[in-house]
């Protein structure tokens, strides 16, 4: 069963439903690249100039919504909302994986460093 959640923006409620894999990769992920591409080269003002024509058309559940009536930390609270419907499982995942990542690397570590405690004291 797809997730999804109740969110309150400019006094209004609204409904954030987990989208479907091809939607994402098809639709959503074009239409954000342009985005991407403005934070990564630090335009902020072509980044608010893009977002803000085509924030309807990235997330449809805010159609209803005058986004200047909205407050950033709406926005922000709804884009995380949205993150959490649909990619909640990369995002535990993710952090699965650093963990490990962070194990691994201390074991390379403790390794290395007996290696060389043993080569210092000429032990095997």
């Amino acid at each position: 069963m797809p997730r999804r959640k109740e969110v309150v923006i400019a006094g209004k409620n609204i409904i954030i439903n987990e989208q479907k894999i091809g939607y994402i990769q098809d639709v959503l992920l074009p239409k954000i690249e342009p985005a991407w591409d403005a934070i990564f080269n630090g335009e902020v003002v072509d980044l608010i100039s893009n977002l803000g024509k085509q924030i309807n058309e990235i997330f449809p559940e805010l159609r209803e919504i005058n986004i200047k009536d909205c407050y950033p930390s709406e926005m922000e609270e709804f884009v995380g909302d949205w993150t959490d419907v649909n990619f909640i499982g990369i995002k535990r995942l993710y952090g699965q994986v650093q963990s490990f990542a962070k194990k691994v690397q201390q074991m390379l570590e403790l390794d290395a460093a007996r290696r060389s405690d043993n080569q210092n004291t000429g032990e095997d």
